[in-house]
This record gives structure tokens, C-alpha cells and sequence, in this order.
């Protein structure tokens, strides 16, 4: 809407100041002042009524910081939860609070046609994976999250309960809760559990079998964003013939068939790679394996239309601090187009809620942020090139290092604990370099990668630690209610900490993988209060 609400600031009385500045007091206020607004009714409360809720958050330009802590470790009230924005004021552009709807990840999006696209369901199940060169067979576990395909072995699948009647329910919306927060720790338990992971958008083509012995490269071309099957027409169904209507599925019924050969390639489907590889999967029958080939065809669809825009809407948002690097170019050129507008900062910004979610906040995914960076160890290592790095709500931190012309992606064994880690980012992070790596005034280079997105951000913008202790990582016990440690595995404070440098591709992405693991490490310290409590009293301090 781009209104202000102003608000008198009382002198003198600090109580009347805390009620006033109440989270729940400021968000009456401007619902009151808001209400007679024509936008208001055809847009927030519509918003409004299918259960999205407003929140107060202080944004200084693309940043933003939502106030979402009501309560201190302790459960004290924080009654400067919306006052302690104030203290950014120091700042060369002092912040502004706003009031925002609470967005969580999108579960939709528009196309250019017009077309709105739902995000499809998830897949998982079990497969075996067919060796091209020895034929050999590996039983394995495949779940799709989030735009990407985790590979697990049977012995960590972690697969849904088999379906039947709960005994018991008591209250319905709490069996449901109850349900849907298992369901978010399963899925971590896949995520922390994988071997390796490939990307759906590196996916080129989801095809059935037709070749006894699998192929190990294929010929075929990535296909144009603007072709017809990525503008929005449905993705044709795959043909079921009245054999795979027939097939019982497993050995009972391979030794019904009269070609068993036959029969196991029909239970096949490929997945054709951008690296040019060819990867086959054996299912238990045939309609199992066309169910896998409609459904993966919808994700890969979807999600790789979903992270073009969200590639532009990032572009968009990095142009209100900077022109554009590469003008837009018109299709006609008879006429005469009005200049873009100059870099407005203080623009109202509705992408903003997308890249900070209240999904980070809440927790309502098994990964809490992912995406690929650019990491090294130490430093004094190279940067590498390291895919989803993925951190969940279990407070870990999970790499999978890309390798050139590989078909998955490798975990990296180590999984980093957020427990008793901080991020250091910007200059601070700059100047904590060795001496000689960090150059100040040589000018950034304009960069373009391959999803559309233009940087020109300098190097301290794009950079971030990670400082951490090494600890075991809790692989079977990922419940917020833990007992209290004792003090012998408490780290020291003068512990030594471990390093890990990123270099994210811009500053927008810099500023929102750190907001996500301050969010996390929050979180985590907030599951585990007695912890902390010890924590705090291992340094002997004495009362005043």
C-alpha cells in the first residue's frame, strides 16, 4: 500500500512507552488507521482471511529483521522487541519499521501465458539403480525436497508410516500438528542421511527405458526456456499400455512374464543429465515406474521455472540499489519507451517477503535454506564450488561437493553443528582474511550466470564466516527437548573455533543465508535452555 502511520513517542515514562510500542498495540494501530483504505480490503484482508497473519519487521534498505521474539531464553517478556530496531539509527540510512504479511515459501507461481502453476507434490520410494557398464544392481531410496532429488540408502529411508486409523486422536488439530512436525523431522532425517543429491533443474529429459542394456551418454539438447513445454502446457501423460496394467509388480510378477528382460526394462525409467549422463532406475512394476516419470516431469517443470523468477525477482531487488547492468532489451523498437526509473531504496519491496520467509522463523520445512556457494575450508584454501548447502531445523549444517561430469552430487561426511557457532560477514569478515587476500579499492567485476542473474557487488558484500566448534553431530536424536549436558562436554571459552568461508553471487543472497543461520542458531539456542544456562555459568562470573 506505501502509507505511513505516524506514532507520538511519549516523554518520561518509560512503562507508557513499552505499552505503546507493544508488538500488538502498533498492529491494532495500523489496522485501525488502515481499514477505510480501498487496498486495504481488496488486497490485505482478503490475504487476511486465507490465514496469513501481519507482522511488524525493521528493514534498512533490502535488509530485513522481523520482530519475532516476544519472549527472552528464559521466558521473560522482551518488552523491547520492537524498540531494539531503534539502535540500527547509528547507521548511515536509519531503518524503517513496517508492517508486512507474514509470506512462507510460494506454493504457486504465474507464467507468462497467464498460467498458474501449483507446486506439484513430492515423490520418494524405493528404486535400484542399473550400472551401465557391469549391470549391476544398487538398492536405494529416493525422496524429492525443495527442488532437488536426495538419494539414501534402505538401511536410512526413513519412509512415511504406513497408512491406517491413529487410536486415540483426543484433539484433532493437535494429532494434526503433531503429524505435520514429524513429517518436518523426517524429512530432515533424509536430508542429514543422503549420500549425494542432484539438482532437479540439471535434469534434462525423464524418459522410460527402451534398451536392454542401459546407455551411459545421450545426444539430447537442453531445451529453450521459451519452448512450448516450459511456457505452461501440461506435460503429456506417459503411455500405459495393458501390460503395465497387468504387471503385479516384483518377482511374482517378472515370473509371470514371458521376457523377463523385457519386463525389467519396462519397469525402468532414465534420467537424462545436463552433464550428458544417462542414470536408470528399476522400480517394483511398471505402473510404479510411469507414476515416477509423470511426477518427476511436473517437478522438474515447476522448479525450473521457479527458480528463473526467482533469479528475476533477485535482479529486480538488486536494481533498487544499483542500475541495471545489462539494459533491457525491447522486442519492437517503433516505439518510444520511457526510461527506467533511478534505483529507489526506499521502495516498498512486496519480493522481500519471499526471500526472508517465515518459514526460516517457524520451521515448516525440513531444509531451512539451500542453495550453492562457493566454500573453502580455512583461510588459506580455494574457494570450490559446493552444491545445496543445506542447514534444517535440526541445526546442522550439510554439504554436497559438484564435481565436473558427475551424476550426483557427494555428500561431504562432516556435517557442521550450528550449536555455539556465530556468522561474521562484510568488512569485518574482510579485514579477518590474511594479509594481501582482501584488496579494498579494486573495482567488482560484473558477473552473469547461468539463471539470468547480474551482480556487480564488491567482494566484502558477498562474503560471510561460519565460526564453529567441531562436535558430533546428532544423526538419531533431532528432538528439541534434550536432556542437559554436563559440564565436561561443554566447550571452553577459550576453546579453539573451526572456519568456514562463503562467497555468495550477490549481496541480497549474502544478507539472507546469514539472517537464516542467525535465525537458526536462535532457535536452536532456545530448544536447549539448560544447555545455555550451563553455558553461561562455565566462565565463574561473580555477582555485582
Amino acid at each position: 500500500m506505501n502509507s505511513t502511520v505516524k506514532i507520538d513517542i511519549p516523554s518520561g515514562d518509560s512503562e507508557r512507552l513499552y505499552r505503546i510500542f507493544r508488538r500488538e498495540n502498533i498492529i491494532a494501530l495500523c489496522t485501525n488507521s488502515f481499514s477505510s483504505a480501498p487496498d486495504w480490503k481488496n488486497d490485505i484482508e482478503r490475504e487476511l482471511h486465507q490465514g496469513k497473519t501481519l507482522q511488524l519487521v525493521w528493514r534498512q534498505e533490502t535488509d530485513l529483521d522481523w520482530v519475532w521474539l516476544d519472549k527472552d531464553i528464559y521466558g521473560e517478556e522482551r518488552r523491547w522487541a520492537v524498540l531494539c530496531g531503534l539502535a540500527l539509527k547509528q547507521s548511515f540510512r536509519p531503518p524503517v519499521l513496517e508492517i508486512r504479511l507474514a509470506d512462507h515459501h510460494p506454493t504457486h507461481i504465474h507464467l507468462k501465458n497467464g498460467t498458474r502453476l501449483h507446486e506439484p507434490p513430492a515423490i520418494e520410494g524405493y528404486v535400484e539403480r542399473i550400472r551401465p557398464n557391469s549391470q549391476m544392481k544398487q538398492s536405494l531410496y529416493l525422496s524429492s525436497h525443495d527442488g532437488n532429488l536426495f538419494v539414501m540408502t534402505p538401511n536410512h529411508a526413513y519412509p512415511p508410516s504406513p497408512p491406517g486409523l491413529a487410536e486415540n486422536l483426543g484433539d484433532i488439530e493437535a494429532y494434526a500438528e503433531s503429524l505435520r512436525k514429524s513429517e518436518i523431522q523426517r524429512g530432515a532425517m533424509q536430508v542429514m542421511h543422503a549420500i549425494g543429491v542432484n539438482d532437479l533443474r540439471d535434469i534434462l529429459m525423464i524418459r522410460r527405458a527402451s534398451h536392454l542394456v542401459p546407455e551411459t551418454t545421450h545426444g539430447e539438447t537442453p531445451r529453450s526456456q521459451n519452448s512450448d513445454i516450459w511456457a505452461g502446457i501440461p506435460v503429456q501423460p506417459e503411455e500405459r499400455t495393458s501390460a503395465d496394467n497387468e504387471d503385479e509388480g516384483g518377482e511374482e510378477g517378472l515370473n509371470k512374464a514371458e521376457d523377463k528382460a523385457h519386463m525389467r526394462t519396462r519397469r525402468s525409467f532414465e534420467l537424462l543429465l545436463t552433464t550428458g549422463h544417462v542414470v536408470r532406475f528399476e522400480t517394483h512394476s511398471c505402473r510404479v515406474a510411469v507414476e515416477w516419470i509423470e511426477r518427476l516431469r511436473a517437478l522438474v517443470l515447476y522448479w525450473k521455472q521457479r527458480h528463473r523468477m526467482d533469479a528475476k525477482e533477485e535482479m529486480d531487488l538488486a536494481q533498487s540499489r544499483r542500475p541495471r547492468i545489462t539494459p533491457p532489451t525491447r522486442v519492437i523498437r517503433d516505439r518510444e519507451y520511457p526510461p527506467e526509473s533511478p534505483p529507489d531504496i526506499g521502495a516498498p519491496m512486496p519480493a522481500l517477503g519471499s526471500l526472508y520467509s517465515w518459514c526460516v522463523l517457524e520451521g515448516c520445512k525440513s531444509i531451512v535454506k539451500g542453495g550453492k556457494l562457493f566454500v573453502r575450508k580455512g583461510l588459506w584454501g580455494q574457494y570450490k564450488s559446493v552444491g545445496q548447502i543445506l542447514f534444517i531445523s535440526a541445526g546442522h549444517l550439510i554439504q554436497f561437493r559438484i564435481k565436473p561430469n558427475s551424476s550426483l552430487h557427494q555428500t561431504m561426511h562432516k556435517k557442521t553443528s550450528l550449536l555455539d557457532a556465530y556468522v561474521c560477514s562484510g568488512y569485518l569478515a574482510a579485514i579477518a582474511l590474511p594479509k594481501g587476500q582482501y584488496k579494498a579499492n579494486i573495482n567488482p567485476d560484473h558477473r552473469r550466470y547461468q539463471d539470468g542473474l547480474e551482480t556487480g557487488d564488491p567482494e566484502e558484500e558477498m562474503l560471510f564466516m561460519l565460526w564453529y566448534h567441531s562436535q558430533r553431530p546428532k544423526l538419531e536424536h533431532l528432538t528439541p527437548d534434550e536432556p542437559s549436558m554436563s559440564s565436561k562436554t561443554l566447550p571452553a571459552l577459550t576453546g579453539k573455533r573451526k572456519l568456514l568461508v562463503f562467497r555468495t553471487r550477490s549481496k541480497l543472497e549474502r544478507d539472507a543465508w546469514c539472517w537464516a543461520l542467525n535465525c537458526e542458531i536462535e532457535r536452536l539456542v532456545r530448544t536447549q535452555k539448560d544447555r545455555e544456562a550451563q553455558l553461561r555459568d562455565t566462565g565463574n562470573l561473580v555477582p555485582a
